[in-house]
């Protein structure tokens, strides 16, 4: 993968969420990041010069949408997000998602 040998590698989607990450990373690696982009602005996330120095380009890259979609509430919106982040991956990076769902929550509560 993409990633620089001992550099792990979060996105969180608050600076709390960042700084915890952060702080359980530096006690577990050498080296970590985080990098605090709002979600609908993809497009910045890829452009930070830190992650751009973090991560190897040239090779593919896990990219891990855990638990942030779904707070975008246009699907139109989400989906972009997504797109944009693909786009600016490298071809055979591999991609996880997950998306909260109301489905199993019963009406009678």
């Amino acid at each position: 993968m993409g990633l620089l040998p001992g550099r792990p590698l979060q996105f969180a989607i608050d600076r709390q969420a960042a700084e915890r990450t952060i702080e359980l990373y530096l006690r577990q690696a050498s080296q970590a990041l985080a990098v605090q982009v709002d979600a609908r602005r993809s497009h910045e996330l890829l452009a930070q010069p830190e992650l751009r120095q973090f991560l190897d380009f040239t090779r593919p890259i896990g990219l891990r949408a855990i638990a942030i979609l779904h707070f975008v509430p246009d699907n139109a919106e989400a989906r972009a997000i997504l797109k944009s982040l693909i786009a600016g991956i490298p071809s055979g990076s591999h991609v996880v998602l997950t998306h909260a769902t109301a489905d199993a929550v019963s009406q009678g509560g």
